[in-house]
């Protein structure tokens, strides 16, 4: 009976003392994975804070009237119905009508930004390509620009910088803009 106690006695204290440094081990690891974990965030919220201020401080509305009045639409009546909805911040009503005109490259364009403006990227990336692929017309640069800062949104930062690059290379108004930009983002 003593033989056994003292067995038990020492099998315990020998298990206790080996399962102590595995603990402690486990404990250290976990803290070293949570601070990686933490730092690894406040990397991605720094870096998604710094996109959407350069967003911001590249996309504005106000630039999409700035030379796009004159474009012509099919049907006059949808797109000035599309329009004035668009012009009172109604942008999923506006789309409604813009998607009515599917030839139309100003009804394209304007659906892009109202896209844009509802956050839906893809959509408004997918509106600009088909503005983009009719070269001549009056919102090819435009396109372009806003698509970059869809792709840049989406954190495609590579796409965004071929198209800024491309953008910057180019006698378009956003030249300069591009320019800044591209160094921003690298």
């Amino acid at each position: 009976n003593t033989v056994e106690n003292i067995s038990s006695k020492l099998l315990k204290n020998y298990m206790r003392k080996s399962t102590f440094p595995i603990r402690r081990m486990y404990a250290i690891a976990s803290v070293a994975a949570s601070i990686i974990i933490l730092f690894g965030s406040y990397l991605y919220v720094q870096r998604q804070q710094k996109i959407d201020n350069l967003y911001q401080s590249y996309y504005d509305l106000d630039e999409v009237y700035l030379n796009t009045r004159s474009g012509n639409s099919t049907n006059p009546d949808l797109f000035e119905q599309g329009l004035l909805l668009f012009e009172e911040d109604r942008y999923q009503e506006s789309i409604n009508y813009f998607d009515q005109l599917p030839t139309s490259v100003t009804a394209l364009y304007y659906s892009g930004v109202a896209h844009m403006e509802l956050e839906e990227y893809e959509v408004a990336i997918f509106k600009f390509d088909q503005v983009i692929v009719s070269y001549l017309n009056v919102f090819h640069d435009q396109a372009q620009w806003y698509k970059g800062l869809c792709l840049m949104k989406q954190e495609k930062l590579n796409d965004a910088k071929e198209i800024f690059s491309r953008i910057s290379h180019s006698d378009s108004y956003y030249q300069g803009k591009a320019k800044e930009l591209s160094k921003k983002l690298n």
